[in-house]
């Protein structure tokens, strides 16, 4: 009988070890299966990610919309400000940023081309003070440099202003830029900017 049963226990670890061996190689196919199909997916997302990065170069070649928005804080001022009673330039606790501009490529020949552009663009580099109302503006015609003759208005920390201008590149890594920029508070900043730029 202690035979018997000895030749049962020995059945049951080997009928175990079979299931165990089926279970591990159905696991494995599976798994095989799953990551074949992930692929295959995978293939099509990345051929359609490739087609509509494709199709937005293109667009980007021609044309150019971009915006920015910045704002920052500083904290902890009301001690350091309220030391300096009257200063025409505290230090502001929030200030802020934005733009808008579109380009559009009007010409292009090799690696010629030319580029008009707008920009709208508001700034507030003193939105909120601590330990002061805000900056004191002196009034009137002050000196602006050392220079004899050098008068002007104290320019305000804030402006709204128009850009209009083209860019005619070169190549790819290098443009030369001319524009006119129109500060709608601070007048005597308007002007006209040429400029190169070079990209490394």
């Amino acid at each position: 009988m202690g035979r018997g049963k000895n030749n049962s226990q020995g059945f049951t670890l080997m009928a175990a070890l079979l299931i165990l061996i089926l279970l591990s190689g159905v696991a494995v196919g599976l798994l095989f299966m799953v990551t074949n199909e992930s692929r295959m997916g995978g293939s099509d997302l990345e051929a359609n990610q490739a087609y509509y990065g494709a199709e937005s170069g293109m667009e980007k070649l021609t044309a150019d919309l971009s915006a920015l928005y910045a704002r920052g804080t500083i904290s902890n001022l009301a001690g350091t400000n309220a030391s300096n009673p009257g200063s025409p330039n505290p230090i502001p606790s929030s200030f802020y940023g934005y733009y808008v501009q579109g380009a559009y490529d009007v010409w292009q020949h090799g690696e010629y081309r030319v580029s008009p552009f707008a920009r709208w663009e508001v700034y507030n580099m003193g939105a909120s003070y601590e330990g002061t109302p805000g900056p004191v503006i002196p009034t009137g015609q002050i000196p602006l440099t050392g220079a004899p003759g050098d008068y002007g208005l104290w320019p305000r920390n804030q402006d709204r202003v128009w850009t209009i201008g083209a860019n005619l590149y070169a190549t790819p890594h290098v443009v030369l830029k001319l524009d006119y920029q129109h500060f709608m508070i601070n007048n005597g900043f308007t002007r006209f900017d040429l400029g190169l730029g070079l990209n490394f």
